[in-house]
């Protein structure tokens, strides 16, 4: 439960990739259902990064509230993502994907890719193994 408490609070990379680490030392090979886990908490700090407080889903959209008013450079994560785009009000981005996005594993394909920083060579940063 000790890591399951530290996924959930963790704030930064280095430290979720020592726990990646922690428990494949301690229970062997990580089971998927610890990778999704740890997946989505590599994507929750991802956002953070970004200002971005939460990402839900409402009908075929994906709902991206911000901390703060969103940026005019905020638009810029989704040039290269198929879906339309809403812009609610000054906290709120709406994407409408097609049905076959959701599918959970895409979803997170499709969120790394939105939400991905890259370096000073413009090539995507490496995630956690």
């Amino acid at each position: 439960m000790d890591a399951y408490r530290r996924i959930a609070v963790t704030i930064n990379m280095e430290n979720l990739q020592q726990i990646r680490d922690e428990i494949a030392d301690v229970y062997g090979p990580i089971p998927e259902e610890v990778n999704l886990l740890l997946e989505l908490a590599q994507l929750r700090i991802m956002a953070s990064k970004r200002e971005i407080k939460s990402i839900t889903t409402y009908g075929l959209n994906l709902v991206f509230s911000f901390d703060n008013n969103h940026k005019k450079s905020d638009l810029k994560m989704f040039d290269n993502v198929s879906g339309k785009i809403r812009i609610s009000d000054e906290k709120t981005i709406y994407l409408q994907l097609t049905k076959n996005y959701f599918e959970p594993r895409t979803l997170i394909m499709v969120l790394r890719k939105i939400l991905g920083e890259k370096n000073e060579r413009g090539k995507q940063k490496q995630t956690i193994q």
